[in-house]
């Protein structure tokens, strides 16, 4: 009974230990995030990808019966990105190389004929102004990402089912994920693809920009019960902090794409998965007005009203990252522990964020601004302090994350981890910059607060997991035996 328990918990475990989904999303970051600097290179996109991206022109109008001069073929319609999508999905999925090398072959033929035809028929309409913005813009973009991730899930199913009666190890075939953590981030990716690929016309959506007028004034409302002097202006809140213009950026989150793919594949009823999709809309709408909040709070207490506010969903999202881990775990004590460990792991993580963010403005901040006059030559701008907010809110969350997960603060592993942690603090910023730099290639913000977010979590994962695993296998083994007792005593009193 406890082997049989253990063998479940290998499979369907924690977000860390033993899911091997969570190494599986790591090193197709890792892949993605590679291939997408390499063809960002200028050096590489003036030798490689702009005659590639000719050749496709050419071909296509030869094809379409256009003129080559029709449209100009640049950068953006090489294909690229959906390409890097393709090859960094399936390089990081377990199976035989031999198979990787296949299915990234199928797939670059796929994406490439889709690209041919794409160019073909833009050329074909390139004297209709709206038309032809729309198909570029819009709709082909989005259908390269689909026809993306969609062939990415079909031939991850068909190498799931391929392995099924070969000799592959048992142990082996176990460190798949399972086919709903495979969908679940399929859905997720393109649903943040296409939020990115929308969030031009999200931007000017008359909408949306009411849907932020509406948080400004739900904010205005807590904030005067709460007897702060506030004026609104149709969208543009004025505080004694100073005054504040609620955009659509402001309620347009990149978390809006996260929880409707985590809404489709909650294990709820579909009525209930309906009512959680429905919900999006009131739910960020409160979220957008307590994000304003932070303007209610005392300047000493949040520093920078800008960094806090545009942080908000960034915090939010490692704070809901570390109850659900208190929750997630196995304990032998009931819901109150997990309410108790959840509480011990914010607080902790809220010390220790402040602690290195009173170190960073006493010690590591200038001591910055002088190596950078000798040893860069150049600096990074932080464009909404979200570099600047990277070294305190990553111990934060590292420090958060190890209580969660009931780690000793006398193992060695925990000085180990900050001691890498400070160490890959340092390297970012630099990689910040040198691309910025050398090869002009600057991350969105929002990757950089993923990135914020991810370092944490894969440096917990590899300090922290030998423990995990031990700690869910004998714990589903104590609930299977208490189970087993209990099945026991029914039966005698039947």
């Amino acid at each position: 009974m406890g082997e049989s328990a253990s063998g479940d918990s290998r499979t369907s475990g924690p977000l860390l230990g033993r899911n091997s989904g969570v190494a599986f999303v790591f090193r197709a970051s890792l892949w993605v995030l590679a291939l997408f600097a390499v063809v960002r290179i200028p050096w590489v996109q003036v030798n490689v990808l702009l005659p590639f991206s000719g050749l496709q022109g050419r071909i296509a109008c030869t094809l379409a019966g256009t003129e080559p001069s029709s449209v100009f073929v640049g950068l953006s319609c090489t294909g690229a990105d959906p390409m890097a999508l393709v090859l960094g999905a399936i390089l990081a999925f377990p199976v035989r190389w031999r198979r990787r090398i296949l299915g990234c072959a199928l797939g670059l033929g796929i994406i490439l004929l889709l690209n041919l035809v794409r160019i073909g028929s833009l050329s074909m309409v390139a004297d209709q102004g709206d038309v032809f913005s729309f198909l570029h813009i819009y709709l082909w973009p989005a259908l390269l990402i689909a026809v993306a991730a969609g062939y990415v899930f079909i031939w991850m199913g068909s190498s799931l089912r391929s392995q099924e009666g070969t000799s592959i190890p048992p142990e082996e075939r176990s460190s798949f994920p399972p086919q709903n953590t495979l969908q679940f981030l399929g859905v997720l990716c393109l649903f943040v693809l296409l939020f990115f690929l929308l969030a031009p016309w999200l931007m000017r959506s008359t909408v949306v920009l009411e849907i932020a007028r509406w948080s400004t004034l739900v904010a205005a409302a807590f904030m005067k019960t709460l007897g702060v002097e506030v004026e609104v202006a149709d969208n543009l809140l004025t505080t004694p902090h100073g005054a504040w213009l609620v955009t659509p950026a402001c309620v347009v989150t990149p978390l809006l794409p996260v929880y409707l793919a985590a809404a489709l594949f909650l294990p709820v009823s579909s009525g209930q998965k309906a009512l959680a999709s429905l919900a999006a809309l009131p739910l960020f709408v409160f979220l957008g007005s307590a994000r304003l909040l932070i303007l209610a709070i005392p300047a000493t207490i949040v520093g920078s009203y800008a960094i806090a506010i545009h942080a908000f969903y960034q915090v939010l999202t490692a704070a809901a990252i570390v109850i659900w881990t208190a929750y997630r775990l196995p304990a032998e004590q009931g819901s109150s522990s997990k309410s108790l460990l959840a509480i011990r792991a914010l607080v902790t993580g809220t010390t220790a964020g402040v602690v290195v963010g009173v170190l960073g403005r006493v010690w590591l901040w200038p001591a910055a601004q002088r190596l950078e006059s000798f040893h860069l030559g150049h600096t990074y701008t932080d464009v909404q302090g979200v570099v600047s907010l990277m070294p305190a809110f990553q111990f934060a969350l590292f420090a958060a994350m190890w209580v969660a997960l009931v780690r000793p603060f006398r193992d060695h592993r925990l000085a180990l981890g900050v001691g890498i942690l400070a160490l890959l603090q340092g390297g970012e910023v630099i990689l910040l910059g040198e691309l910025a730099i050398h090869t002009g290639v600057e991350l969105p913000i929002a990757a950089i607060r993923a990135m914020s977010i991810a370092v944490p979590l894969l440096l917990i994962w590899f300090t922290a997991r030998p423990r995990i695993g031990r700690a869910v296998d004998s714990a589903a083994e104590s609930v299977a035996v208490r189970q087993q007792a209990s099945g026991e005593s029914s039966s005698k009193s039947s």
